[in-house]
């Protein structure tokens, strides 16, 4: 999967009124700023895997697979990088 450069998501969110951090994210996304109505979660192929109310300011990642993503708000896209979960196991049932 493609890895974004650490910090982009807030660079190219902060330039357009709100901030998202952290970038890369493990467990969740969080927002600021100048952001109204509803925030959505895009994975690489453009299908929405989360939607939140602005005001909510975060939404979990944890459980997503980790890769490229790009949270929408407010007209705005900022690209996400999802990380493992430090908590995932994989292969162990």
């Amino acid at each position: 999967y493609y890895s974004a450069p650490s910090g982009l998501g807030a660079a190219a969110g902060a330039a357009r009124g709100w901030e998202v951090f952290p970038n890369p994210a493990r467990s969740r996304i969080y927002w600021k700023g100048n952001v109204r109505g509803t925030v959505q979660l895009y994975d690489s192929k453009g299908r929405a895997v989360r939607t939140a109310g602005a005001l909510a300011g975060s939404m979990p990642v944890a459980d997503l697979p980790p890769g490229f993503y790009y949270l929408r708000g407010e007209g705005t896209t900022v690209p996400v990088t999802v990380t493992a979960s430090p908590t995932a196991t994989v292969g162990i049932e």
